[in-house]
């Protein structure tokens, strides 16, 4: 499953959104990612047993593991 991980300056975690695209466009809704100062967007592939996962905590765990070392 491709996924885009967002970090901040730090390697932390802000965010992550499905797919490898910060915007989208449906008839007249659109939906942006838009990233603050120092944080870096990260194209990964991802185990796709992570998009099942409805525990916060469980996912935040688990997504890490695939963030970039800074």
């Amino acid at each position: 499953m491709k996924v885009t991980i967002i970090t901040d300056r730090l390697g932390n975690l802000v965010g992550t959104v499905k797919g490898h695209s910060l915007s989208s466009k449906t008839g007249d809704l659109e939906a942006k990612i838009i990233m603050g100062p120092g944080q870096k967007a990260h194209l990964v592939d991802v185990d796709d047993a992570l998009g099942k996962i409805t525990d916060g905590a469980e996912f935040h765990e688990k997504v890490r593991k695939y963030i970039p070392k800074p």
